[in-house]
């Protein structure tokens, strides 16, 4: 009789294995940032209250490791230190701001989606070195994606609100640079943009701004009914109330 072997198949390596572990848990990650961000128009909270929540408590719990970061800050370039302070609070509100301004499904695919086209253009612009026709090819796929994505689940968002989506991806991205140059580790990074978020945030909420407070009526609301103290406070009180649009 003859017998045949089955191929074997290799199993997967140890550092795959954790990596897309890491893959999946970035995803999920950026899916609930996304959602947090939208959900704060029903929480009563201003983005300045909601940036002090998100950057004390990685502050508080990693406050044994402030003294050694800031040695070592001493020793980091200036430009290095302002591209990974990028992706605290400015990220945030500009983040938060888009999810305002357009749906959680359209801020989900669109920040994180256009991070690898602009850390691409902004390491092109650094070296002037040609792209390779497959990251060309790739880069090409990802623009379409984009477009896709703010055809097809954009819904009522306007330009502005994806201008303010595509701002915070490329705010993330100058944070990638920055952060692939930084001789911090990363719980010195951690430390650094949390403290001095808070920092900002503390700020932005002891002076009032941004606000998102507005009086509207719960089922009269208009467009045209938007009062320009509503404008003043932001984009997301000039809208209609939860029960009416999606």
């Amino acid at each position: 009789m003859t017998t045949f072997a089955l191929p074997r198949h290799p199993a997967l390596a140890r550092f795959t294995v954790i990596g897309l572990a890491a893959v999946a848990a970035v995803v999920a990650l950026w899916s609930s940032f996304a959602l947090s961000a939208r959900a704060l128009e029903g929480a009563g909270l201003t983005m300045g209250d909601a940036a002090i929540v998100r950057f004390a408590v990685p502050a508080l719990v990693l406050s044994p490791w402030i003294p050694r970061t800031l040695r070592a800050l001493r020793r980091e370039r200036a430009l290095i230190v302002a591209l990974v302070l990028l992706a605290g609070l400015p990220h945030y509100l500009l983040f938060a701001w888009g999810a305002h301004l357009t749906s959680a499904a359209l801020t989900g695919l669109l920040v994180p989606g256009t991070v690898p086209l602009f850390v691409t253009l902004l390491l092109f612009a650094r070296s002037r070195r040609g792209i390779p026709r497959r990251r060309a090819l790739a880069l090409a796929a990802i623009v379409a994606g984009v477009a896709a994505s703010a055809v097809f689940t954009g819904g009522s968002a306007g330009p502005g609100g994806i201008a303010v989506l595509l701002a915070a991806g490329f705010v993330w991205a100058a944070y990638t640079v920055g952060l692939a140059r930084t001789r911090l580790d990363p719980v010195g990074v951690i430390v650094v943009v949390s403290l001095t978020s808070l920092l900002g945030a503390a700020v932005l909420a002891a002076t009032g701004a941004p606000r998102r407070t507005c009086s509207r009526a719960p089922s009269t609301w208009e467009p045209s009914a938007a009062t320009p103290s509503c404008r003043a406070s932001g984009p997301a009180c000039c809208r209609p109330p939860a029960t009416s649009w999606r």
